[in-house]
């Protein structure tokens, strides 16, 4: 039987294509280390769920995808995009600004780790994805759009939540990746403290309701059986452990994906939770800037 792999650990089978899409290829993968059990991939982590649990597992999450996102698209549309002015009045102030180029830098410099060395691939990863999201979001008007990115973005800051208490940094060998790892998944999960400070349309689900929590477990999903298990398959890399799980899942297993939807409902529903939670406590801005001004003129009147 041929080997699957070649010198450069990419998959043999799709270097039977034309020399100038290989060389294309191989920046995006070539540089993965296919011998991190779980982590990098290679042809048991490929095999690892055999076509028809694929198949039925996709289906399944596929359909409670669609039907999460069409019950919770229908209730925000008609309770907060069609009750809402689509263009608000607030500005962007220069903070916003410099968080903006903190992000832009982020990203690029994670995009720039991943070009050097050979493993572009991992761009799709969510948690980048997501550092692109917020990138979006920070440059943004401030419209009730805005608003629904936003609060839907939040029960997706899962992956950073999961990657500050859950580590991964043995692959990270480049000049400052490793301490670069720490300010991404901290930045990202700060950001949204820092915009509830700005004010509309920066705020939060409230706490009885649950239909952008719901959104967003829906769009999490969609997305690893859409693009991530697509490319994982095709690539036979291991993206956001969606071929095989990782070495240190409590759930390892033939139903580990099953598990994974439960589980990371949980996550989701109550990160959401908490951050309403906590931005219902930041006082934005502008009020403190008016209560300041209330309490001037309050002192003024008293000495009059």
């Amino acid at each position: 039987m041929p080997s699957l792999f070649e010198s450069e650990n990419i998959q043999h089978s799709y270097f039977s294509m034309s020399r100038q899409w290989s060389e294309y290829y191989s920046w995006m993968v070539a540089g993965v280390d296919l011998s991190l059990a779980g982590n990098g991939g290679g042809p048991e982590c490929a095999g690892y769920r055999s076509s028809q649990r694929k198949w039925v597992e996709s289906v399944v999450m596929f359909s409670l995808g669609l039907l999460l996102t069409a019950w919770s698209w229908t209730f925000i549309k008609k309770k907060v995009i069609n009750k809402n002015s689509p263009i608000m009045t607030t500005s962007p102030t220069g903070w916003r600004q410099v968080w903006l180029v903190a992000f832009c830098v982020i990203f690029g410099i994670q995009s720039g780790y991943k070009l050097s060395s050979r493993q572009m691939v991992y761009i799709l990863s969510p948690c980048h994805m997501v550092t692109a999201l917020q990138v979006v979001i920070l440059a943004s008007p401030n419209t009730v759009y805005t608003k629904t990115i936003f609060r839907v973005h939040l029960g997706l800051l899962n992956g950073a939540l999961l990657a500050i208490l859950f580590p991964v940094t043995d692959t990270y060998t480049a000049p400052f990746e490793f301490e670069m790892y720490w300010i991404q998944h901290g930045l990202m999960l700060l950001l949204p403290v820092f915009l509830a400070r700005q004010g509309e349309p920066f705020t939060p689900e409230p706490i009885k309701q649950i239909h952008f929590a719901l959104l967003s477990y829906a769009v999490f999903f969609l997305y690893h059986i859409v693009i991530l298990q697509p490319v994982a398959i095709y690539t036979g890399i291991n993206l956001d452990f969606i071929l095989c799980p990782a070495p240190s899942d409590p759930f390892a297993g033939p139903n580990y994906i099953f598990h994974a939807c439960w589980n990371q409902a949980v996550i989701i529903f109550a990160l959401t939770r908490l951050y309403t939670v906590m931005l219902n406590y930041v006082k934005p801005l502008n009020m403190e800037v008016e209560s300041e001004k209330s309490n001037i003129i309050e002192d003024h009147n008293k000495y009059q």
